[in-house]
């Protein structure tokens, strides 16, 4: 199996190449490590109450759910009317996430003025995740019309009063957005903010590791994503694991990288749990533990990674690391599947051919050979052709 080695990219951003970040997305994302139960599992009702009820937080993990495309649409208008009585009730951070529902036409028709006008009222209200979006619609001239000066301005605005945003207004800076590009600036806010805040040193490696804004500087990189990760900074742990796996020649050390990795993961990160997994599984760090790398695959998957989803599906259909499970498989493979792991789709067809884990269903089998075909996985086109004769 080859080795995955990546750093995850922003929750959302907007352009190819960039890295800006819509700061209601990391909020959300911070709300969500404190969600109840209920919404962590995925079983929307309990946490739809309890939003109902008036529980700011919870509304906002839901909004999570439903930027990952996990809420299904049928609550998407509850969730709307909840979060809409909380805003009218001067609930600031339920106004931006109103007007996040705005933008994205969940549980309302689409409106980025309205959206607009929701993060200009939250932004005058000091709330700097309304003023760094409420920037990306100057910039992107949604609901309001385009000024990248203004949105440079807001960026920086909201810089000042929340590190979080800074990233963004690193990227302004870098990009020129609303002015001359200054690369060095671009990186000296990078280098302020993470001696505050240790989500920016993964950043700030990230950019010195691929001459975003400067030359490489993969020794400088390194200190700064080891003084991240000691911080508690998931990003930076996640960068050192890379660099001592060999994305650094010279630096390889399997056995610090390995502890990055879990590190990593103990913080969110899900690639570096499906690093983990594979560092545990081929022994390379030490002695092979198959069943701490089902452990890591499954802590993947369930952090939303679909190659740990397909990794554990294997695990659960030869017994490695598990006991045979070919049912839970399916399951696993469904969800990698959805995820958009074409491989996935392939091998579910695979077993729903084969009756392995459940019932023969070949019309369903094809459906996802075609999808894997059509997604350019090259066997699903084989395998439709087959089963379809």
């Amino acid at each position: 199996m080859p080795r995955r080695f990546a750093s995850q990219a922003p929750r959302s951003g907007f352009g190819t190449g960039d890295f800006v970040v819509e700061s209601g997305h990391m909020l959300l994302a911070l709300v969500l490590t404190a969600a109840p139960a209920p919404c962590l599992a995925m079983k929307p009702e309990p946490c739809l109450v309890a939003c109902e009820k008036g529980e700011s937080n919870t509304c906002l993990s839901l909004q999570v759910l439903v930027q990952d495309g996990l809420l299904p649409a049928t609550h998407h208008a509850r969730l709307f009317a909840a979060v809409h009585a909380l805003c009218e009730n001067r609930k600031k951070e339920q106004c931006f996430a109103e007007a996040l529902l705005h933008l994205g036409g969940v549980g309302t028709p689409r409106d980025p003025a309205k959206a607009a006008q929701l993060f200009s009222d939250g932004c005058d209200a000091n709330h700097p995740p309304s003023c760094t979006n409420l920037a990306v619609r100057y910039m992107k001239g949604e609901g309001v019309e385009k000024d990248e000066s203004t949105a440079r301005r807001l960026m920086l605005h909201a810089c000042e009063q929340e590190p979080e945003t800074c990233l963004n207004a690193s990227w302004a800076i870098g990009a020129g957005i609303g002015g001359a590009p200054d690369a060095k600036a671009a990186i000296a806010l990078l280098e302020k903010t993470c001696v505050t805040w240790p989500g920016a040193c993964g950043r700030l490696a990230n950019d010195l590791l691929s001459d975003v804004w400067t030359r490489k500087d993969p020794e400088r990189a390194m200190n700064v994503a080891k003084g991240g990760c000691a911080r508690g900074d998931g990003h930076s742990c996640e960068l050192v694991g890379k660099m001592l796996s060999g994305a650094v020649p010279g630096k390889e050390n399997p056995a610090v990288a390995l502890a990055s990795f879990e590190k990593a993961c103990t913080l969110g990160r899900p690639m570096s749990c499906f690093n983990a997994s594979v560092f545990v599984a081929d022994g390379s760090a030490g002695k092979s533990n198959l069943v701490r790398s089902a452990e890591f695959a499954m802590l993947a998957c369930d952090l939303g990674n679909q190659l740990g989803c397909h990794n554990s599906a294997l695990k659960q259909l030869e017994g490695r690391g598990t006991k045979k499970n070919p049912s839970a498989a399916r399951a696993l493979l469904a969800r990698s599947c959805d995820a958009g792991g074409m491989e996935s789709c392939f091998t579910l067809g695979g077993l729903l051919v084969k009756g392995l884990g459940g019932k023969v269903d070949r019309p369903a089998a094809i459906l996802l050979f075609k999808k894997a075909c059509a997604g350019g996985f090259d066997r699903g086109c084989t395998a439709e052709r087959q089963v379809d004769r």
